[in-house]
């Protein structure tokens, strides 16, 4: 995904004639099922046992 690509390889800056390699690193994203898994490039499809990783409800 592109996270981890800014993660691993980073980007290329040039300021005052000097080329910086930047990275990035991601602490804490918030957000429904849905919009997380799309993020993060989990499945987005919830036809499983436990529609959510946290609490463990079963449908």
């Amino acid at each position: 995904s592109e996270l981890n690509y800014l993660e691993n390889t980073g980007i290329s800056v040039t300021h005052n004639n000097k080329v910086q390699q930047i990275f990035f690193s991601l602490g804490l994203i918030i957000g429904d099922n849905l919009g997380l898994h799309s993020v993060l490039g989990f499945t987005e499809s919830f036809v499983s046992r436990y529609p959510c990783r946290f609490c463990k409800t079963i449908k």
